[in-house]
């Protein structure tokens, strides 16, 4: 369960694409209508706006330690009620490791009914034995205000000392409060040294948000190479995050003011591998180098066939551009019906360009009734979802 936030920024955000890179009005409809080009998802993670931490709280820990382990193994095969009989037990008698473990029992709903303050009860009763995944738990429950009136301050003190003690997480969540002034002063500086100490510990999150303080140069000494380097480590791990961040400095071009050369066929590489991994917005991005040749050879078959898979998981970006692929016919059959198509699920999810050229077919009657009234309506609507070319279409329909 993730307890912290994600930002939607221009450039710099964790886990959702930000504000699209355009790149220009390229498109042919029915041949003849111009109208906005690709849309490729460019985005940063770990990072928010300016540099700032947007990547939130880790979750409270999927395993757990000493006795607990046999009891949640159990709770995984249908033995949930007596799987709870026995942590009781247990921390009944004074095991630390079982009270944490009826705790999370307790926060899931697993063999009992949810309880957050009950969770919370079994949580602080382990902490208070000096308990580290408890006293992150704990601190969680602080930070996101379940079973407890919600406190920065006291998640801060819970996450403290459990990092005291050794405990990742805590160190990856006390660098994010850090970083964000919650609870503690704002520093950058003490944010980066938590986020050193999580990512000597294994830490992926805590590699990206410490790659991002040195490409920014936030509390520690501006480094692109440095920031290279921690990125390169949490992708050697399998980390997608890593990947697209690699991808997107080496494919900015205004990196190489930060020790960062651009190479499009080093982004093109670890956009590849994001993707292959399941990432959806990197499988816009590839589709994007292969529609336009950046950092592979241009292919269009391979464009159409990336950016399907990025629109079955949702992206809007990547159904925008499969309507200009199938409008302008590349990579397969020109069919201005299933152009609308994707248009339409892209308007649906407030792709501004989307709903502009859902209006110019129907001001042209391109693969639909052609039709002013919907034209207009479609332009307005594209309008206020920020599409300010679409202004003085708009103008010219209500003239006529």
């Amino acid at each position: 369960m993730d307890v912290g936030h994600r930002a939607t920024v221009a450039f710099l955000c964790r886990g959702i694409t930000g504000e699209a890179m355009r790149l220009g009005k390229n498109a042919v409809l029915a041949l003849v209508l111009a109208m906005p080009g690709y849309a490729a998802a460019d985005r940063l993670h770990g990072l928010g706006q300016n540099g700032a931490v947007q990547s939130g709280i880790a979750p409270k820990s999927a395993s757990h330690q000493g006795v607990s382990e046999t009891p949640i193994k159990a709770v995984a095969n249908g033995k949930e009620q007596s799987s709870v009989n026995q942590l009781r037990k247990a921390a009944e008698r004074g095991d630390a490791n079982a009270m944490n473990a009826l705790g999370m029992a307790y926060a899931d709903g697993v063999g009992v009914r949810q309880n957050e303050g009950e969770a919370v009860r079994w949580y602080r009763k382990a902490a208070d034995q000096g308990h580290a995944e408890a006293m992150h738990n704990l601190a969680n429950a602080y930070y996101s205000g379940d079973g407890v009136t919600r406190s920065d301050r006291d998640a801060a003190n819970w996450y403290l000392k459990s990092a005291n003690l050794g405990y990742t997480k805590a160190m990856y969540n006390l660098g994010v409060l850090y970083a964000e002034g919650k609870g503690v002063s704002l520093s950058d500086r003490d944010a980066a040294n938590w986020w050193r100490k999580a990512a000597d510990q294994g830490s992926l999150q805590a590699m990206n948000n410490l790659a991002g303080a040195y490409l920014e140069g936030r509390g520690v000494s501006q480094n692109g190479q440095t920031a290279l380097s921690w990125w390169r480590k949490a992708a050697d791990l399998g980390d997608a995050d890593a990947m697209v961040n690699l991808a997107t400095v080496y494919g900015d071009g205004n990196s190489k003011a930060k020790g960062i050369a651009q190479n499009q066929r080093e982004s093109a590489k670890w956009w590849r591998k994001a993707a292959e991994l399941g990432d959806a917005d990197a499988m816009v991005n590839l589709g994007a180098a292969y529609d336009l040749g950046r950092g592979v050879p241009r292919n269009d078959a391979e464009a159409l066939r990336w950016y399907k898979q990025a629109a079955d998981r949702g992206r809007s970006h990547a159904m925008y551009n499969l309507g200009v692929m199938y409008v302008m016919g590349r990579g397969t059959a020109q069919n201005n019906r299933e152009a609308l198509n994707w248009w339409r699920k892209a308007a649906d999810l407030g792709e501004a360009e989307a709903m502009y050229n859902i209006g110019v077919a129907y001001q042209h009657g391109a693969g639909v009734s052609k039709s002013n009234s919907q034209a207009l309506s479609w332009f307005k609507k594209a309008e206020q979802a920020g599409d300010k070319s679409a202004s003085d279409v708009i103008k010219q329909l209500q003239k006529l």
